[in-house]
């Protein structure tokens, strides 16, 4: 287990750690390790002068380090949701007025965990039954007749639904958005990160999520099998737009036509010995 010290620091990390201090000295404040001895961790919070804490914790409204397949580590989101829903019991709704709260409050609620981690089946399950009956029933103990099929219900007012929208597809959406974020903008420093952990600069999007990399973006990265399982080409969505090809891999990426070169001209790709070169740097081009 490695050692950790504290004042045996170079001038330079001394320095900085005195800078941090400053911010550290706030009650709120707590110091957080991986692989470190516990009585090293809490010598340097003494120090330091903060609190020692564990994972998971709480930061910015969401679990850090938590299993997020665990459906008690959802519960936040289901009190909320089961909190709401009690204080309209004494009201006096329309179906109209259900509607409206089922689709921008009961629908709006789960976005922010939603677009971090992918919801398990059960916990969709939960929500799609307090939505259903609070949209049937009011806010009533007892069950009411479904006039029309959940899943009309679900589609959009083009398609002759009710445009209430399925939270599963909302929790996908969410989760692909962020590999949009990569290919839109590879310059930011947390894509910068997520690219060098899983070796992305060499290998195509779709094979982002790397196995020796468990937590979230691992889970993030499973959304692409989702998307295809409804039919949907990932990968021919998220069209590149060159530039100055330092972002756009030149056998994978969609960006001359309908399909990747790679599928165009499979013979030429078994020849070349850089498969996964982006544009920038293919020399005949």
């Amino acid at each position: 287990m490695p050692s950790l010290s504290i004042n045996g620091s170079t001038p330079i990390s001394r320095t900085w750690l005195e800078f941090s201090v400053a911010f550290m000295s706030s009650p709120v404040s707590v110091l957080i390790s991986t692989r470190v001895a516990d009585n090293e961790i809490s010598s340097c919070a003494r120090v330091l002068g903060c609190e020692v804490a564990t994972f998971p914790f709480i930061y910015l409204g969401v679990p850090v380090g938590a299993n997020m397949a665990h459906k008690r580590n959802w519960a936040p989101v289901m009190d909320q949701i089961s909190g709401r829903i009690s204080n309209w019991k004494s009201k006096n709704l329309s179906f109209g007025g259900r509607l409206i709260l089922v689709k921008s409050v009961l629908g709006s609620m789960p976005l922010y965990y939603f677009s971090l981690f992918k919801a398990p089946a059960s916990i969709l399950e939960n929500i799609k039954k307090i939505r259903r009956h609070f949209l049937w029933g009011g806010c009533e103990e007892r069950n009411k007749i479904q006039w029309v099929k959940w899943d009309t219900v679900l589609a959009s007012k083009k398609c002759g639904g009710l445009g209430v929208g399925s939270m599963r597809s909302i929790n996908i959406a969410l989760l692909f958005k962020w590999f949009w974020r990569i290919k839109s903008d590879s310059t930011t420093l947390w894509s910068r990160a997520i690219c060098v952990i899983h070796n992305s600069f060499s290998k195509p999007l779709s094979n982002l999520s790397n196995k020796s990399f468990p937590g979230v973006w691992y889970n993030i990265g499973k959304i692409m099998q989702d998307v295809e399982a409804l039919g949907i080409n990932p990968l021919k969505i998220l069209k590149c737009s060159v530039g100055s090809g330092t972002n756009t891999l030149f056998w994978h990426d969609y960006w001359l036509g309908d399909e990747p070169l790679a599928s165009k001209f499979p013979h030429l790709l078994a020849l070349d010995v850089k498969k996964n070169l982006v544009l920038f740097l293919r020399e005949y081009l």
